[in-house]
């Protein structure tokens, strides 16, 4: 323990070094680590650049093709969000469960899924073959899917979503 440091600093390393075994029923005990205030640091100043970067939109979706090596075609592809702040990625390990935690997880979803409408509107527009997209998002939020029912829909021809892990389905459906 320094002897210098004031009880107020002492008191937050505390909560932060419980909060690192938070939901861990098998620790007792925890140390503080330089790394946990860190990663708190990083994480706080995630959740301050999250809204304003969805208005300058920092958010990219990359798509990552789907591909059938039997048959030798393209089959669909993936949309995958990016963060790109002050030209530097910003990992998805790193944003992604942060989001879900604070519930942000809902308005990337839907700005995710309003590109994806965009591109396809895009492709359909330029008399570009259509092929499905699968979008993943938080199966927390799925009862709010029919929102996202709205005009832009109709320009689409399929519709897939991929709920992850252990709720992972594909539900297709057709617009046109």
């Amino acid at each position: 323990v320094d002897k210098n440091m004031s009880v107020s600093a002492m008191v937050d390393r505390a909560v932060i070094a419980c909060d690192s075994i938070n939901g861990k029923f098998d620790s007792l005990v925890a140390d503080f680590e330089e790394k946990l205030k860190d990663k708190l640091l990083r994480e706080n100043s995630l959740i301050e650049l999250m809204e304003d970067a969805l208005v300058k939109r920092e958010y990219k979706v990359f798509y990552q093709p789907k591909y059938d090596l039997k048959k030798n075609e393209l089959k669909g592809s993936e949309a995958l969000v990016r963060w790109l702040h002050d030209d530097k990625y910003i990992s998805p390990s790193e944003f992604i469960p942060l989001f879900e935690q604070n519930g942000f997880i809902n308005e990337l979803d839907k700005y995710v899924l309003n590109e994806v409408f965009a591109f396809l509107k895009e492709q359909k527009e330029n008399n570009v073959p259509l092929f499905p997209i699968s979008v993943c998002y938080c199966p927390e939020y799925f009862p709010q899917l029919p929102y996202w029912h709205d005009s832009r829909i109709h320009h689409t021809k399929q519709w897939y979503l991929l709920l992850p892990e252990s709720k992972a389905y594909i539900h297709g459906i057709n617009f046109l």
